[in-house]
């Protein structure tokens, strides 16, 4: 792209910033999740989704922060 490094760097630090919005909102749902001794089915899948989604975005954080 023709976009100088600034403006890659402030891009970067824009998504990062989603994300951290995102587990902030995430995280404290999978916690609740996390400690009920009974999930039902609904809430079981959703633990999943909620894992899967974390390690996909804890990966991307990785990669930002290697970029910046």
């Amino acid at each position: 792209s023709n976009m100088g490094f600034k403006e890659q760097q402030a891009a970067i630090e824009k998504e990062l910033d989603r994300f951290m919005d995102l587990l902030g909102i995430m995280l404290p749902r999978y916690n609740t999740l996390l400690k009920q001794s009974h999930l039902n089915t609904n809430e079981f899948h959703e633990l999943g989704e909620l894992e899967h989604f974390l390690i996909g975005v804890t990966g991307r954080i990785t990669e930002i922060k290697n970029l910046l």
